[in-house]
């Protein structure tokens, strides 16, 4: 089965077909004088049954800002030599830095800066040499206020309401009166 070949002819723009596993397909390619020019590569279809990259950013409003950077993936078959995670990190109008490259799930510190940041890190799962899936998050800051601040008396008390914004859900605000 590995080196079964078949010829693809599209009649319509959208083909149905059933595929194995390992099975090549060859491709054509059809251009405006409706001519079918034959592609160099076959296409091969392969089965990816690991579930998805789970990817979650954190910012920690330190001095210097700090990004941990979480990922995960659930590796199926026991293939380390093809099984790669790359996290790449991209701020503002930089070139992507490559900050990791593992076979591992795991967390990683970086280092963001002083200064309010726009962040996008991008993860990719190298399941084989043929499959990746990639996940992008970003992250961007904003100032944390106090908005809606109401009080109510009742006899020797006050009690004080207020909404925060800006706060991202996992950040514990503290307040002080």
């Amino acid at each position: 089965m590995e080196n079964t070949t078949k010829a693809v002819y599209p009649e319509v723009p959208v083909l149905k077909m059933n595929v194995s596993k390992n099975e090549r397909y060859r491709c054509f390619s059809k251009n405006s004088s409706q001519k079918f020019y034959k592609l160099t590569k076959d296409i091969r279809i392969i089965s990816l049954k690991e579930p998805p990259l789970r990817l979650e950013l954190r910012l920690k409003r330190t001095v210097p800002r700090r990004l941990y950077i979480t990922w995960n993936v659930n590796w199926i078959k026991e293939d380390m030599d093809s099984q790669n995670v790359l996290i790449h990190i991209k701020q503002g109008d930089s070139e992507p830095l490559l900050l990791k490259k593992t076979h591992e799930n795991g967390t990683i510190a970086h280092e963001i800066g002083t200064s309010k940041i726009v962040a996008a890190v991008t993860a990719t799962a190298y399941f084989n040499e043929y499959l990746n899936t990639t996940i992008e998050k970003g992250i961007f800051e904003r100032d944390v206020s106090v908005k809606n601040l109401t009080y109510k008396r009742d006899k020797n008390q006050v009690h004080l309401k207020w909404n925060v914004d800006g706060s991202f859900p996992y950040e514990e605000c503290r307040y002080v009166l």
